[in-house]
């Protein structure tokens, strides 16, 4: 869930920064120190703020997930073809057939790129916030294996985690690669 939430705030408010540069330009300072504040120093007041529960954990791995995938988008945005976008201009697009055809689609390979990267430490937040304060998870399946010196308890939680970032992954390119047939 966090990671979706991540995703897809992290996605809109790219696309809205890179469309209106000018509240990017007011925003960067902010979001910039927010970004460079370690996630792990958060999470005991997100445990303070929403408690033990998933809750705390989900806005965790949203928080995580969506830095990642608001700087993918706004570079993804920064990265389309001027001329391109020029020329529609001249051929009088207007601004919403210019984001739905050559800015969004230009900037969606950037976009999985980083739900790729992303799904990685959507993982490593999750788990954390999980040893960090849970009585359930994959996390508290590491933490409490590892205090009674169970190596196999923790290897098979890392072989969970390891497996579902794997497929998650694939299915990640599966839909890159079906979204990307426009180009070729």
């Amino acid at each position: 869930a966090g990671y979706v939430i991540g995703t897809i705030s992290g996605v809109a408010v790219g696309t809205a920064l890179g469309l209106l540069p000018y509240v990017e330009k007011v925003l960067s300072p902010f979001v910039v120190a927010l970004y460079s504040l370690p996630k792990i120093a958060i999470a005991p007041l997100l445990v303070v703020l929403f408690g033990i529960g998933i809750e705390s954990k989900i806005i965790l791995v949203a928080i995580t997930v969506f830095f990642m995938m608001m700087f993918s988008a706004l570079d993804g945005l920064r990265d389309v073809d001027r001329d391109l976008v020029g020329m529609l201009r001249l051929l009088g697009a207007t601004r919403m057939e210019m984001v739905a055809k050559v800015l969004l689609p230009g900037a969606l390979p950037w976009i999985f790129n980083g739900m790729r990267v992303s799904i990685r430490l959507a993982f490593t937040a999750a788990i954390l916030g999980e040893i960090i304060s849970s009585n359930r998870g994959i996390g508290y399946l590491v933490e409490y294996s590892a205090v009674k010196y169970d190596g196999t308890g923790v290897f098979a939680a890392i072989a969970v985690v390891v497996i579902l970032s794997v497929l998650i992954t694939e299915l990640i390119s599966l839909a890159e690669n079906s979204n990307s047939r426009w180009r070729t």
